[in-house]
């Protein structure tokens, strides 16, 4: 799951794109256009696509959810499937680490402090440790960096805030760790299908009726290749067949 701003017509807020995944080959499945991202208008997505599949008797076997960090849709999924796996993308994972770097004004350091910028690395790369050695891990960044400034102290408390803190963290260890995860660690390829989206709407905001026929086409091109992998197609031969994959690049997993 991920969402793109720049497609969505100016009476929406996002475009949210549902994908599934069928023999390590990733599709879109559900579009859908959000007037905003709360809990609610979470809730009210996921209810209603369940209600779909209910309809049509469909079942709903859906085990786990990939997905950026984004808390109320977090939440809105617990909420509609409690016993589905929520996994987070390690590359959101990572941004939202850069992220909180940058807006604390720690920028300058990274790029002058060799020791400061290895550390940060380190912090990203406790996504992929043994879960069982995150907490001696953290202990040694914390110990390699003997700067206390204010900055400092503010980027320790928003990494145990967040990610780290048994009982009051923001996002539960199993959900950021990618120990264990073979494939699939990051949504890149979600990534991918939203610049083919936008390459091919060639500006911001584009009115409803002009999105609407660019996704059409999106999803008769990708039905097609999806009837063709279930015949037994060739998977090398996907991004040969697929006019979107002309401007993909990450519709692999990594």
């Amino acid at each position: 799951m991920d969402v793109t701003f720049k497609s969505a017509p100016n009476e929406f807020y996002q475009l949210y794109i549902i994908h599934g995944e069928f023999n390590s080959q990733y599709f879109p499945l559900v579009y859908c256009f959000l007037k905003d991202k709360t809990e609610d208008t979470y809730d009210h997505l996921f209810t209603k696509i369940k209600e779909v599949f209910q309809e049509k008797d469909l079942g709903f076997p859906l085990p786990l959810f990939k997905i950026d960090f984004e808390y109320a849709a977090f939440n809105a999924i617990n909420s509609s499937f409690p016993s589905a796996i929520r996994k987070g993308c390690f590359f959101h994972f990572a941004q939202a680490i850069w992220r909180k770097v940058v807006d604390l004004g720690l920028k300058p350091m990274y790029n002058n402090d060799r020791n400061f910028r290895e550390s940060i690395g380190m912090i990203t790369a406790l996504a992929i440790i043994l879960s069982a050695k995150i907490d001696e891990a953290w202990d040694l960044i914390k110990n390699t960096l003997s700067n206390t400034s204010r900055q400092i102290i503010d980027i320790f408390a928003y990494i145990e805030d967040v990610w780290l803190s048994d009982n009051r963290s923001l996002f539960a260890r199993e959900i950021w760790s990618q120990n264990g995860v073979s494939r699939g660690r990051t949504n890149n390829y979600a990534e991918g299908v939203h610049s083919a989206i936008n390459s091919s709407v060639n500006k911001s905001r584009p009115n409803f009726f002009e999105i609407k026929k660019i996704l059409t086409e999106l999803h008769i091109s990708n039905v097609l290749e999806f009837l063709r992998l279930i015949g037994g197609g060739d998977l090398k031969e996907r991004k040969k067949k697929t006019m979107w994959n002309k401007t993909k690049k990450n519709n692999q997993p990594h």
